[in-house]
């Protein structure tokens, strides 16, 4: 592994989430301003996100298995998931 890497291996709570268009010089915030994630950087060098918008609304229920297919479909939109293996620095691939 790469020393640069060493100390970036963990488990890490996401603070925020931006697109920055410089051309347009706006800022987006796909999952809201204070989005909910966990990234994890192994010394094996896989790395995953999981990623949802802070706004999310609850089920009606308290299982996911028995909400409505509204519900389900609701709920998938503002996520995110992502795995990959050898990272290296800001790339992954």
């Amino acid at each position: 592994m790469k020393t640069e890497n060493a100390n970036i291996i963990g488990t890490w709570k996401l603070i925020s989430f931006e697109l920055i268009n410089k051309t347009a010089n706006k800022t987006f915030y796909p999952y809201g301003k204070t989005p909910i994630g966990t990234l994890i950087f192994s010394p094996d060098h896989y790395m995953s996100v999981a990623i949802m918008a802070d706004n999310r609304e609850n089920f009606t229920v308290e299982s996911i298995q028995t909400g409505t297919e509204p519900e389900k479909i609701k709920a998938a939109q503002p996520l995110m998931s992502l795995r990959c293996q050898e990272f290296s620095g800001p790339t992954c691939r």
